[in-house]
């Protein structure tokens, strides 16, 4: 029988092995693997808004900025640059296996900048390539479920990206080592954006329902948490630089903005069903796509419904917007669909073999090349093609798998993460 006057004493003990077996697991080592080793490994569980960094990162000055982040930039354009229009496309190789397929949420997509490739996986690991195709490092995120689905942030030292676990890891590029990390909520699927040296995290928990978060690049503190959405937030969430306002949307088949200054609502709007992958941002417009298979724009300031575009099937998909800011390209289950942003108008689709087809909800790439934009997507289920202004092929090349997260171009290479098995692949444009 306990004693009263022992219980303040025992509850003294379980908690110093509570803190003390926090500490055990908050040890870090080991976390980067070198290339061969498979060996899973213990991830840390952290307590919400909890982050761990090394001694030795916990100021590191403020980051360069973005070098490579999902669909361009934080207003998520989906423009990518190219030095001309090029004749042919061919691929230089793939790396198999990298996904399994697990889970059907879209995948992550490579992330690419003069340092090499990153690209996460829905096996739990996160890889860093050489452009030769060679593995540099990998990191494991345990307690993972689906792996990572999310698209990294790169700036001039260092990797952000968030797994299913709900944690937003910071990698050193060099060798994958862990800067800094913070357990945010249960899952973390929709990639991140940075602006002024923060990160902007959509967050999801079991409940179901999620959050947005603000962080500091430097050491992972949380500056603030938006309220809750209700709902799972899946779609990345974009800025407007000019309303100082950064949107998402969730499964309640609404968007929403909040501040970014301090993540305070401003403003909320009906999307007609489900939003799943990135806002897309233009001047004082905000553009999504939804389950219902409309496209829609609303006011970036009072979210005043705009245009309402039918597209057919159901739209998992960015858009992406021309050099001038008229037209933008996005896809759905049935077509490829070219839209006339300041009216609404279809101007031209392509439409896929076969008739409707769930497996493609990829988001497409407005290539901008001197005096030309054109567009860098799927023709058929497991064929890339680039495309003129007038949905016309002028190259093309079949794929080992087809992919659901976008290509990546860099300097005369586009990188693809396939779903299932299909691995990573580079393609290199050819400029007769």
């Amino acid at each position: 029988m306990v004693r009263a006057e022992n219980v303040p004493r025992i509850i003294l003990i379980i908690y110093a092995l509570l803190v003390g077996a926090a500490a055990w697991h908050a040890n870090p080592a080991g976390l980067r693997v070198r290339p061969g080793d498979r060996r899973p490994l213990s991830d840390v569980l952290q307590y919400q808004n909890v982050v761990w960094r090394r001694a030795s990162d916990a100021s590191n000055g403020p980051p360069g900025g973005a070098s490579s982040e999902f669909r361009g930039d934080p207003g998520r354009s989906g423009r990518q640059g190219l030095r001309g229009i090029p004749q042919r496309m061919e691929a230089v190789w793939t790396i198999t296996p990298l996904n399994v397929g697990i889970h059907s949420a879209v995948k992550s997509s490579p992330a690419v900048d003069e340092t090499g490739i990153y690209v996460g996986s829905d096996t739990g690991w996160f890889l860093k390539f050489d452009f030769s195709g060679r593995e540099i490092w990998r990191f494991f995120s345990a307690h993972a479920s689906f792996g990572f689905h999310s698209t990294a942030t790169l700036d001039r030292e260092r990797v952000y990206v968030g797994s299913y676990n709900g944690t937003f890891y910071a990698l050193d590029k060099k060798d994958g080592r862990v800067a800094w990390h913070v357990r945010l909520g249960d899952a973390i699927g929709a990639s991140s954006f940075m602006h002024d040296g923060f990160l902007y995290v959509a967050v999801e928990t079991w409940r179901p329902d999620g959050f947005l978060a603000k962080i500091d690049a430097r050491d992972g503190q949380v500056i603030w948490r938006s309220p809750w959405a209700g709902e799972h937030i899946h779609a990345s969430p974009a800025l407007s630089e000019n309303a100082g306002l950064v949107f998402s949307g969730s499964n309640t088949r609404s968007v929403f903005a909040v501040d970014s200054r301090d993540g305070t609502p401003v403003w909320t709007a009906e999307a007609g069903g489900e939003t799943k992958l990135s806002m897309t941002v233009h001047q004082d417009t905000v553009w999504t796509g939804s389950f219902d298979g409309t496209l829609r724009s609303f006011d970036a300031r009072s979210g005043a419904g705009k245009l309402q575009i039918p597209l057919g099937g159901q739209l998992n998909s960015g858009l992406a917007v021309s050099s001038d800011g008229n037209w933008g390209v996005i896809t759905s289950f049935e077509a490829l669909s070219w839209i006339d942003l300041r009216d609404g108008r279809i101007l031209r689709q392509y439409r896929y073999p076969g008739g409707r087809n769930r497996l493609i909800q990829y988001s497409p790439i407005m290539v901008v090349a001197p005096h030309a934009d054109l567009v860098l997507g799927l023709c058929d289920l497991k064929v890339l093609c680039l495309f003129d202004d007038h949905a016309r092929v002028i190259a093309k090349t079949g794929l080992p798998e087809t992919f659901s997260g976008e290509p990546k171009i860099h300097g005369d290479d586009v990188y693809l993460s396939m779903d299932g098995k299909g691995g990573l692949s580079r393609i290199r444009f050819i400029f007769d």
